[in-house]
């Protein structure tokens, strides 16, 4: 099974952990997401006592930063901050979330919010209409006041000289959906409210539409880094070769073990993670792989964390 490739890869005795599932659980109903249509195992949220066991055991020793998400909302996890924390202070990454932003009118969400190095906001579309309808049932008059909660503290802290994360609102591209994706008229709001120096736009393009059916697109055809260099974990500790992987079943080859009974070296260098790298190198992606048109989720996170260095440079 092993070849040149594969050996190469592993370099590192852990891959990366590019995100963590704090919650699985969402206010939301999106009918877009992944996790409206297709989540059947049971929502919850992380017990923190995993990340200790992780950073005891030297999961980490591959990461560098990560992300606190995967397929619900991160800011309802009610030891949001110590999370942050701990990762920040014990375990020494650099960390980021993205939210859908409509808890930001809490202080302790704020606070917590302020302890990243990256922060992303799913706006989507400016349009109220359509927002309500991606974004189902929040309102964008929410959306709106919740940044202006955020921004409002991120002025302060400038003011004092304090750090902020850096901010992203992010916009999801939907290929047959003409109202989505606008920068222009994100941006236009963004110099109305004066919030321009504060934040940057990102637009992604929507991998959930070819996966729920609602589009035909042609797969992902070229090697996806993903099972070559990191991991992703799930609230209950399963470790996943993607943050695609919302409903993941045991039996699937995208499953590699949990971190409550192996530790992630051994996770990483069993049968599992080599015959996903083995399918790739072979062009047979796998299980959500072949309806993927996404390649290599990782490589977004490294320009987040080139985001961060320019954020800090300024």
């Amino acid at each position: 099974m092993k070849n040149n490739l594969y050996d190469s890869m592993q370099v590192k005795k852990v891959p990366a952990i590019y995100q963590i599932e704090l919650s699985s659980v969402c206010s939301l109903q999106c009918p877009g997401c992944l996790r409206t249509t297709a989540l059947t195992r049971e929502a919850g949220f992380l017990d923190l006592k995993l990340l200790h066991l992780m950073h005891e055991r030297g999961d980490f020793a591959g990461t560098i930063y990560t992300e606190l998400q995967m397929a619900g909302e991160p800011t309802l996890h009610p030891q949001l901050s110590e999370a942050i924390r701990f990762l920040k202070e014990d375990v020494g990454l650099l960390v980021g979330l993205s939210t859908h932003g409509l808890q930001m009118r809490r202080v302790s969400v704020l606070c917590a919010l302020m302890e990243l190095d990256a922060l992303t906001v799913s706006v989507d579309s400016v349009d109220p209409e359509h927002y309500h309808q991606v974004r189902y049932p929040a309102n964008f008059k929410d959306l709106t006041e919740c940044l202006d909660s955020l921004f409002k503290v991120v002025r302060v802290r400038h003011e004092q000289r304090q750090t902020t994360p850096a901010i992203e609102l992010q916009l999801v591209r939907v290929a047959e959906d003409a109202k989505s994706g606008n920068v222009r008229a994100l941006q236009k709001l963004l110099d109305e409210k004066g919030w321009s120096d504060l934040c940057r736009v990102r637009v992604i393009q929507d991998c959930f539409d070819v996966m729920q059916e609602r589009s035909q697109k042609k797969p992902l055809v070229d090697l996806c880094l993903n099972p070559f260099s990191s991991v992703s974990v799930n609230q209950k500790g399963d470790v996943c070769s993607c943050c695609y992987c919302f409903n993941l079943e045991a039996a699937s080859i995208n499953y590699y073990g949990n971190l409550y009974t192996q530790s992630l070296e051994t996770i990483w260098r069993g049968v599992r993670v080599g015959l996903m790298q083995q399918s790739h190198q072979q062009g047979q992606q796998k299980d959500l792989c072949a309806k993927c048109v996404l390649k290599s989720p990782v490589l977004l996170q490294e320009g987040i964390v080139g985001n961060i260095a320019k954020w800090r440079g300024r």
